[in-house]
């Protein structure tokens, strides 16, 4: 996993935390709400997170497939279906610019 995706996900934690301090904790602001409405706040915004990562977990599986699936479609397009060889477009689109940029 990249260093900013665990980054994130600490960063998701402690917003969870705050909003529970701030409902739970000490009254500081000019509204008081009941165990209610605190405790259906919560329910909520815990949905809100768990429907949030189902739905992440879902388009990063979809990306990878549909990557996949770009790579493989390269590929035929890059090879002669009998042989296998690497085909005109190939030859043309790749392996002349890798010639002209290593002339040894």
């Amino acid at each position: 996993m990249p260093y900013w995706c665990e980054v994130w996900r600490i960063v998701k934690q402690c917003h969870v935390i705050e909003r529970i301090v701030m409902l739970y904790g000490p009254d500081m602001g000019q509204v008081i709400y009941g165990q209610v409405e605190k405790t259906r706040f919560v329910a909520a915004f815990s949905l809100v997170l768990v429907f949030s990562f189902i739905g992440e977990y879902f388009r990063h599986r979809s990306h990878l497939a549909i990557a996949d699936i770009t790579l493989e479609q390269k590929q035929h397009a890059h090879t002669v279906q009998l042989t296998g060889a690497p085909n005109r477009r190939f030859i043309t689109s790749h392996f002349l610019k890798l010639a002209a940029s290593r002339p040894d």
